[in-house]
Order: C-alpha cells, then structure tokens, then sequence
C-alpha cells in the first residue's frame, strides 16, 4: 500500500525584496501630490473647490447654470423663488471664482503662465 501523498501545488520562491531599478516607464509617471489633484469633470461640477484651470472652471460654472435652468424650468417655482435661488447660485459660483482666481492662480493662466 502506498501512503505517500502527493501535492497538487507547485511553490515557487518568491523574491522578499526587489533589487531592481525602476523602469524607464515607472520612473516617468509624476507623483502624486495628493489624491484629489485631478477630481475630473464631475468632480469640477459639483465639488466646492475651484477647478485647477480656469477654462475648467468656466465649463464647471456654464453646466451648473445649466442645470440649474433645468432643474427650474421642470419644476416651474413661482418668479420671486428663481430670483432667490438664482441670486444663491450666482453668489457661490462667483466665490467659487474669486477662489480660484486667490488659489488656484487664474490670473497667471490668463497671461500664459502655468
């Protein structure tokens, strides 16, 4: 009778370490500074803080009012409640703007900086 079990696995070794350089490609890549850097598109439509460009922030602003004028058009409130809610949305877009221009740098971007 033979009682000697047999291994379905094979175990190969496995480095504890890595010795090796980094590749042309992995040395490439720029760090990171943090994981908010790029929010995206989404990101600049919704978020709180400015856009890191101008011209991203000027899209941010143009599809905010643009749902917001949807979002007032299908509920249809009465004129004195858009004045209000526009006044509002005009107000945070603005600042939103005005950070941007104290971060982010805008005015350098517009004379071809950055």
């Amino acid at each position: 009778m033979n009682t000697t079990k047999m291994s379905l696995t094979t175990s190969t070794p496995t480095p504890a370490t890595s010795t090796t350089t980094p590749t042309a490609r992995e040395s490439a890549r720029p760090a990171r500074t943090s994981p908010t850097a790029d929010r995206g598109v989404l990101g600049d439509v919704i978020g709180f803080r400015p856009s890191a460009t101008l011209g991203r922030e000027l899209f941010a602003i143009a599809i905010n009012i643009v749902i917001v004028l949807a979002v007032a058009i299908a509920v249809q409130p009465p004129v004195l409640a858009c004045i209000v809610g526009g006044v509002i949305v005009a107000a945070i877009l603005a600042a939103r703007l005005a950070a941007g221009f104290a971060t982010e740098g805008y005015a350098e971007q517009l004379k071809g900086g950055r």
